[in-house]
């Protein structure tokens, strides 16, 4: 017989072989947390002296074989440890068995007494660099839900969000870490790039502006604020952006290129021609291939 046992989120605990809890509907106040269609029972308590969660995935399944009791840390707080679950969809995974629950220990786990929400914030860092955004999405989400007011994390999910193409939620995450902290320069940046991504150049400039504004010197706020600018026809604007940038950082390459795109919309073909090659120099040095190539390509057509 297949039962399915409950697990991702309600991690460092440990399913009991030996009771079953009656589980019973949650309360109106955790409701959002569990009316995802896959965890709606839920009860806490004390068994055997040991506190205890259970969990039922059916209203049928309460006092079966088919609930779930997960035995907390002695000492733990029940009531807490169910307010502390956040609002995110939990993993079933299957197993087969013809009597009972084996003793199933949940690793890794994300809320295990003591664990903060820098520790979380940590590993939803590292969930990003090896490119898994939705897991470091799921991890971001965590830390926020220990710590409402971590406008990093916020910053964060919304650069996985972007990653994944996700922009509105993009923006949404960089207004919440720009609401805790509204000098906060990253947030304003990235939030321009999602909002060029969406097709709002004039608001990416304003955000771009934003964050030149707490940092005079951000090289890549200047490149981008002159692709916005390209778009939306000043070219001008645009080759002036990408001088601020190139006096601040002389080896910036995608200014030079970006440069010579305006120059050459301006009629400029000399100074395109010099964009173009250095930065195909540049890139060259870099080992980008495909840029460099493409900087050739324009360079072959202006001469």
């Amino acid at each position: 017989m297949k039962f399915k046992i409950l697990t991702g989120l309600l991690t460092g605990l440990v399913a009991c072989t030996t009771s079953v809890l009656f589980c019973q509907s949650s309360r109106a106040g955790n409701d959002s947390f569990f009316n995802n269609g896959t965890l709606k029972y839920i009860n806490t308590g004390i068994l055997n002296a040991e506190p205890v969660m259970c969990a039922a995935v059916n209203q049928e399944d309460t006092g079966t074989n088919r609930t779930l009791l997960l035995t907390l840390k002695q000492g733990s707080d029940t009531e807490d440890t169910l307010k502390k679950l956040p609002k995110v969809d939990l993993t079933v995974v299957e197993f087969t068995n013809s009597q009972k629950y084996s003793v199933a220990h949940i690793g890794n786990s994300d809320l295990a007494a003591g664990t903060k929400a820098e520790d979380l914030f940590i590993r939803g860092e590292q969930k990003y660099e090896k490119g898994d955004y939705q897991g470091a999405i799921a991890t971001y989400t965590q830390a926020i839900a220990l710590n409402p007011n971590y406008a990093q994390a916020y910053h964060n999910r919304g650069n996985a969000r972007s990653k994944l193409g996700d922009n509105q939620g993009a923006v949404a995450d960089y207004n919440q870490a720009l609401r805790i902290n509204p000098n906060y320069a990253k947030a304003y940046y990235n939030r321009g790039i999602s909002r060029s991504e969406l097709g709002d150049n004039q608001g990416a400039v304003a955000d771009y502006n934003q964050a030149l504004r707490i940092n005079p010197n951000y090289v890549l706020a200047y490149n981008n604020r002159g692709l916005a600018r390209f778009k939306l026809g000043d070219k001008q604007g645009a080759v002036a952006d990408y001088n601020k940038a190139l006096r601040i950082d002389p080896n910036h390459v995608n200014a030079y290129y970006n440069r010579g795109l305006a120059r050459r919309g301006l009629g400029d073909k000399q100074g395109a021609i010099q964009d173009f090659q250095k930065a195909a120099d540049l890139y060259q040095k870099q080992g980008d291939q495909d840029s460099y190539q493409k900087a050739l390509n324009h360079l072959k057509k202006l001469k």
